[in-house]
C-alpha cells in the first residue's frame, strides 16, 4: 500500500495548522507590567514620583547596576 497521499494530506494539513497558528500569534498584542524612566533629578525624585502615580521604584535598572 502506498502511504505517498497519506504523507502528503497529513503534511499539508501540518502546514496549514501551522500558518494559521502563527497569524493567530503575530496579531496578539503583548503587554508587559514593567517598565523604565530615566528621572535625572535622582532617586528620590523617581521614588515621589512613581508614590504620585500608584506606582512602586524597583530601584536603578539593572544596566546601570551592571556599568558601576
Amino acid at each position: 500500500m502506498d502511504l505517498r497521499p497519506y504523507l502528503l494530506l497529513l503534511l499539508w494539513t501540518l502546514v496549514v495548522a501551522l500558518t494559521v497558528l502563527d497569524q493567530e500569534v503575530l496579531a496578539q498584542h503583548i503587554y508587559t507590567n514593567t517598565w523604565a524612566v530615566l528621572v535625572p533629578a535622582g532617586p528620590q525624585e523617581a521614588d515621589r514620583l512613581a508614590r504620585k502615580h500608584g506606582f512602586l521604584n524597583l530601584g536603578p535598572d539593572v544596566r546601570e547596576r551592571i556599568r558601576k
